[in-house]
């Protein structure tokens, strides 16, 4: 009932235009997603995106990016993030990884899942800083056309680099072979190849991880967060 309620809201706000004439200001998480509600005939000029925030609380070494024990997966356990993809790499490659997360296919991977790959289970926050620390680099395998994607985000702002999907926002956050590396969707053998590349390059997993973690400094911020956001709301009250 709830869901139906919500989903009839949303069919009387669009089929009457209620977001379009009754909001001054949107706020989109990617630049991505600004692009798709312009499609949708909203006004680009109404639309300011502002990256999620990401904690930068109790960093690990920088030094010890490439001397990471494992290679790191966190996420949901699910068909659209990818994680069979990752897991099929991984087989091939024989490198370890680490997978941080639950979801629906948790059961049906460790029933088939090749014996360099841990599954950690749903990890606390504390726990999680620990797993990025120990981690040489993340894969985020997405199938689904992430809005923006902390899964990225947080391991680059623990200057971690990050091999993703070249979907949705992603491509937003990692620029290929300057802060990350980006394979196409699905493709188990161009991940493989781009794992293999950060693995076995330590000054390369290095240079992206430095890279990723100033990214993330700049455009993830918590104060920077607070302070656009402020922003927006100031001039959005002054509209109105």
């Amino acid at each position: 009932p709830e869901s139906a309620a919500y989903a009839m809201r949303a069919y009387v706000a669009r089929r009457f235009g209620l977001f379009k004439e009754n909001v001054t200001q949107f706020i989109a998480v990617s630049q991505f997603v600004r692009n798709k509600l312009v499609q949708a005939g909203y006004a680009a000029e109404q639309i300011e995106v502002i990256h999620n925030a990401v904690s930068s609380d109790m960093l690990p070494d920088a030094c010890s990016r490439s001397q990471g024990e494992y290679i790191g997966y966190a996420g949901r356990l699910s068909s659209e993030k990818g994680v069979e993809t990752l897991l099929e790499a991984a087989r091939q490659t024989g490198f370890p990884l680490r997978v941080a997360g639950d979801g629906p296919l948790l059961e049906r991977l460790r029933a088939k899942v090749s014996e360099n790959v841990v599954f950690l289970g749903r990890l606390t926050r504390s726990e999680m800083r620990e797993f990025y620390a120990n981690s040489r680099f993340l894969v985020v395998p997405s199938r689904l056309q992430e809005t923006f994607c902390l899964a990225a985000a947080e391991p680059m702002m623990h200057g971690r680099a990050v091999i993703a999907s070249r979907i949705g926002a992603l491509p937003e956050l990692i620029t290929d072979r300057s802060n990350g590396l980006l394979f196409e969707p699905d493709d188990v053998n161009g991940l493989a190849m781009k794992m293999r590349l950060l693995w076995e390059d330590r000054s390369e997993c290095d240079r992206l991880g430095a890279n990723a973690r100033d990214w993330a400094a700049e455009h993830c911020d918590e104060r920077s967060f607070y302070n656009r956001l402020l922003s927006i709301y100031e001039r959005a009250i002054a509209v109105s």
